[in-house]
């Protein structure tokens, strides 16, 4: 007979209820193994305790012996230096093109000017003068010829960040306090020292360049002037824009003359013939107007238009405008030059610092290292591990003693 279904799940259900599950069982397992365990601790926690301390004992002594470490530390600031005028302004309107090219522009940029400051912080040279002038030496317990250990050590304790404002964080770390703003204080004044000479090393390379660019602008100067003066004496030209307009003008009103007489003589053509007497009076003013505009143009060769050749009279006034163009471009250069000249002359005779410290270092009160805490904890936690271990491991030998005292017995 078949079984009701509802009859069959509650059987299910008794079943699983009376079998307990994998997981039950393991659940089960592991807190009877961490119950022993503890159990185990607990019996033995005069022992364990005893070990434990012993351990924290010798943490505390060590954490106590190991020597303050105190840190001072400063923020140094690069001052901005001026840009130099930009040459595509200087430019502006002489429509020769870009000057850029002619010249690069002058000053440094503060990015490259910390970059420069940050490499002066990485010298062997720093390392070692403040090794000479605080003995450090002694104080590390290393030899003075032995430099590459001591700048390894200048090196751990020593520290230089760059901030992202473009600001160097730097920092000493030293048994005595008072030793650690005094090195920071000389880092600041060592720095400004060398970075200034450095700073007048490139102001004086600069110099010499743009003094020898400036002699020989000069050059080119004067002869774009000579040249421009012998064009004007050859051809009698010192105004070329007031005679291309005029000329321009009295042209374009004699193509208006031939186009008109061009007209009229095909239309008189067509009504009264090639050869009647209108026409060849047109035809004797269109000559004249024409012979009239070879004239202007200072040419044997007759033209009906201004565009199928270059006039001689404009060739020579486009040739006095690149002449007398030449003239600006190269005074312009030329005056640019001597005003970078005197602005780099002005900038090497500056007192001002190039490196500023703020927020000076001061003495410290608070050491950073070494961290007993951290050191003390540590050794309570190796402790205990130290005393389970034991416990596992007495418990090991006991039972190889047992083990071992049982096959004794059945030999005997």
């Amino acid at each position: 007979m078949p079984q009701n279904p509802k009859d069959q799940h509650v059987n299910n259900d008794l079943d699983r209820s009376a079998t307990p599950s994998s997981s039950l069982m393991e659940n089960r397992r592991l807190s009877q193994i961490v119950g022993g365990a503890l159990g185990e601790i607990y019996k033995y926690k005069k022992r364990n305790f005893l070990i434990v301390s012993i351990f924290a004992i010798i943490g505390a002594c060590i954490a106590f012996a190991l020597p303050k470490i105190y840190r001072s530390s400063s923020m140094l600031l690069l001052t901005t230096p001026s840009k130099s005028p930009d040459l595509s302004a200087l430019a502006g309107g002489l429509d020769g093109g870009s000057l850029s090219s002619i010249l690069s522009g002058g000053g440094y940029g503060n990015r490259s000017a910390v970059r420069e400051l940050m490499s002066l912080l990485e010298t062997r040279e720093l390392a070692l003068s403040a090794v000479d002038t605080f003995r450090l030496d002694t104080l590390w317990d290393l030899k003075r010829a032995d430099w590459e250990k001591l700048q390894k050590r200048w090196i751990s304790d020593f520290e230089y960040l760059e901030d992202e404002n473009g600001a160097i964080f730097l920092s000493f770390r030293a048994t005595d306090s008072s030793l650690t703003r005094r090195i920071v204080l000389w880092v600041g004044v060592y720095a400004e020292k060398h970075f200034q000479r450095l700073k007048q090393t490139q102001l004086e390379l600069e110099l010499a360049f743009i003094r020898e660019r400036t002699r020989e602008r000069k050059m080119l100067f004067e002869a774009a002037e000579d040249s421009l003066l012998a064009y004007q004496q050859k051809h009698k030209m010192f105004a070329p824009e007031e005679q291309i307009r005029f000329l321009s003008s009295a042209l374009m009103e004699k193509e208006k003359n031939l186009e008109e007489l061009d007209q009229k003589i095909k239309i008189t053509t067509m009504e009264t013939g090639l050869e009647s007497q209108p026409v060849r009076y047109l035809s004797t003013l269109r000559h004249n107007v024409d012979k009239s505009i070879t004239q202007m143009l200072d040419s044997s060769k007759p033209t009906t238009s201004i565009s199928k050749s270059l006039p001689l009279s404009l060739q020579k006034a486009l040739v006095f405008n690149r002449l007398h163009r030449n003239v600006l471009i190269q005074g312009k250069i030329y005056g640019y030059l001597l005003q970078q000249q005197e602005q780099i002359s002005i900038e090497k005779q500056k007192t001002i610092p190039a490196l500023l410290l703020i927020d000076p270092p001061k003495s410290p009160t608070q050491r950073v290292a070494p961290p007993r805490i951290a050191i003390l904890t540590f050794f309570v936690f190796l402790g205990f591990i130290c005393s389970v271990g034991y416990l596992v491991f007495r418990s090991d030998i006991e039972d190889f003693r047992q083990a071992f005292l049982s096959k004794i017995r059945e030999i005997v």
